[in-house]
């Protein structure tokens, strides 16, 4: 009898056993994680996801990501350099050394964008299984074919032909192989058709939001680089004659009652969404406070001179004085900047045609007056370039000329206490954009 029941015991835990092994125990059925079966049903759901999407693009643009990286999309061009690279060049600077595939920034742009493509790619498999109206799926839809399209245009810009991945993966996979750029181009057209005929237009959806008019304008670029110039110009022009948007030509917003000019007005803090007049720029990037960026806009920090490091020799006392009080200009301009992505001289002093307004002084600030010494000071309100004060500078203070101070852009630089911005800068749509922001 005992050994019976040893036996019974026996043939009870191998059953257990076989039972513990079996396939249906070993699914997975998560009840505390989210996956996209259980985190992308219902509109709510969706915006988060396609809240990621935008996060992705603000990351890369506005500096979120490694910083070198970013700046990598603005230095190395004929538009700037870093200027933090004094001996031996890096950093992009010299392309034979770092325009390679094992350098990180590359590496960085490559990984950052196809995130982007990832997230969007799964945004478009799920939305149409989704128990959301049609209406909620085709923004959701337009936005996310807008932001895989807008991805793979730059890929191909910078990389060439690049491998095109169009589904939601479930699992790893090792067998990619490169697109031919024209294919990459092919399919950006056909997203962005797509989407412009599930987007609304700008004038019906929130700052910010991926319209129809930025998905035409896109489409005109990608046009261009498929050489199709006839549809590049119809995809261009439906943008430039729809009403709701135009050319600023006339003043406006929050300091147009004083000196200043309509393009200057464009950047201001609180003049770039649609919703405050400015119906120039297409997308603008929304980095308000309590908007989910971890770090707003770096641009000002990175393209604007290192002022606070500028000095010059007092004339009565003969010693080294800062030139700026507190890093402040007289005019009330302010900057932290630190003078790391420094405008080239070709973009300084070469490109600008007489009575270009991008170049006025409004825009791009080429002097700046003397307050960092006392008011009883010989040199105290005079300028630092006028009067001559920049060319007495010393070769052992070399460094005044290459990050401290060069002509300031004046989109870039924010005027004091105005740290209340809504947005950023018109980053993706900025045609008439002096300092190259769209890539």
């Amino acid at each position: 009898m005992k050994k019976y029941n040893k036996l019974s015991i026996y043939l009870l835990a191998g059953s257990m056993l076989l039972t513990a092994c079996s396939k249906s125990f070993l699914d997975e059925k998560p009840l505390s994680i989210y996956t996209p079966d259980n985190s992308l049903q219902n509109a709510s759901q969706f915006q988060q996801a396609i809240n990621n999407v935008y996060n992705g693009v603000r990351n890369v643009y506005m500096g979120n990501i490694n910083l070198d990286t970013y700046f990598g999309l603005y230095y190395a061009t004929d538009f700037a350099f870093n200027a933090t690279d004094y001996s031996p060049a890096a950093k992009l600077n010299e392309y034979k050394a770092t325009m390679v595939p094992t350098y990180f920034i590359p590496q960085n742009i490559w990984s950052a964008f196809y995130k982007i493509i990832t997230n969007a790619n799964l945004i478009i498999s799920r939305a149409s299984q989704s128990s959301m109206t049609d209406a909620d799926k085709n923004s959701f839809l337009g936005q996310a074919l807008f932001f895989r399209a807008y991805s793979y245009d730059l890929l191909a810009n910078l990389f060439g032909g690049v491998p095109l991945e169009l589904d939601e993966l479930s699992q790893p996979k090792y067998d990619y192989t490169r697109a031919t750029r024209e294919d990459v181009y092919q399919q950006c057209k056909k997203d962005l058709q797509e989407a412009i005929g599930m987007l609304s237009d700008i004038d019906k959806v929130p700052d910010g939001v991926v319209n129809k008019q930025i998905a035409q304008h896109i489409l005109s670029e990608v046009l261009l680089s498929l050489k199709d110039y006839d549809g590049a110009i119809a995809a261009a022009t439906a943008v430039i004659d729809y009403p709701g948007v135009s050319l600023m030509t006339e003043r406006f917003g929050r300091r147009a009652n004083q000196p200043g000019d309509v393009y200057r007005d464009l950047f201001e803090y609180g003049n770039q969404n649609y919703s405050t007049g400015n119906h120039e720029g297409l997308l603008v990037i929304q980095t308000a406070l309590n908007n989910a960026a971890s770090v707003g806009d770096q641009t000002a920090w990175a393209v604007v001179p290192s002022l606070g490091g500028l000095k010059i020799t007092e004339t009565s006392s003969k010693t080294k004085m800062p030139v700026l009080y507190n890093g402040k200009f007289i005019d009330s301009l302010s900057s932290n900047g630190i003078g790391w992505i420094r405008p080239t001289s070709h973009f300084l002093y070469e490109i600008w045609s007489d009575g270009d307004m991008r170049n006025s002084s409004y825009n791009i600030v080429r002097d700046i007056r003397i307050s960092g010494v006392s008011a009883s000071s010989p040199d105290y309100g005079k300028w630092y370039v006028k009067d001559g004060y920049k060319d007495k500078t010393l070769p052992a203070d070399f460094r005044d000329t290459i990050r401290n101070f060069y002509p300031i852009i004046r989109k870039t630089s924010p005027s004091a206490g105005d740290f209340e911005a809504v947005a950023g800068p018109s980053i993706l749509t900025d045609m008439t954009n002096p300092f190259g922001e769209r890539f």
